[in-house]
């Protein structure tokens, strides 16, 4: 479970990287 839970945290976080590299802030 706590496995799955960092592969989302980390997925997350590249997908808001990607996003803030683009110009686009949340």
């Amino acid at each position: 479970i706590y496995v799955a839970i960092g592969q989302k945290r980390s997925t997350v976080a590249q997908l808001v990287k990607r996003l803030t590299d683009a110009g686009i802030y949340i």
